[in-house]
């Protein structure tokens, strides 16, 4: 198991595993040439895939070609099973900005081959995270600015009210 840091405090959290959204904003399906989701399309990392502020990614040498986006990310700050649409944001502990890094050769292939993405997803310090901040310091995490710079440079850019389920959808289901 993995800790994550909280913001302004001294408080973590454990996590247990890791689940992914793919596709879950429909310029994004769009770009990688994919129909938009009729249902979350979810993946997961392992808890070694995680990397705090100021920590060093660590690239396998099997691949040439590294993508990553940039994502909000969401902390169930408790245990639950079969949660309802109602009371799922009631689960949410905290929420912080990540990047869902990928070997994207090596993902073209697992795909080519009806393979898992796991290695191409899950690979150790492929889900660098920033400090959690609290859920209730949170107004609307549905209206949430998330931008990725490159050494000063925009690469990505968008807003949670974009994304195809919420965060209630993503979480019930």
């Amino acid at each position: 198991m993995a800790l994550v840091e909280f913001r302004d405090s001294s408080r973590t959290m454990r996590v247990g595993k890791i689940f992914c959204v793919g596709r879950n904003y429909a310029a994004h399906a769009k770009e990688m040439h994919a129909e938009t989701p009729e249902a979350p399309v979810i993946f997961l990392k392992p808890p070694t895939a995680i990397l705090h502020n100021g920590g060093e990614v660590v690239l396998p040498p099997i691949s040439k070609e590294l993508h990553y986006e940039v994502e909000m990310v969401v902390l169930l700050g408790r245990e639950g099973k079969n949660i309802s649409l109602h009371e799922a944001l009631a689960y949410v502990g905290g929420y912080a900005v990540g990047l869902d890094m990928t070997l994207r050769d090596v993902q073209a292939e697992a795909k080519k081959k009806g393979l898992p993405w796991t290695v191409a997803k899950g690979f150790d310090t492929s889900a660098p995270v920033s400090s959690f901040v609290e859920a209730e310091r949170i107004r609307d995490p549905h209206h949430l600015a998330l931008a990725l710079k490159v050494n000063g440079i925009l690469r990505q850019q968008s807003n949670t009210r974009r994304m195809i389920f919420s965060i209630e959808e993503l979480i019930a289901y």
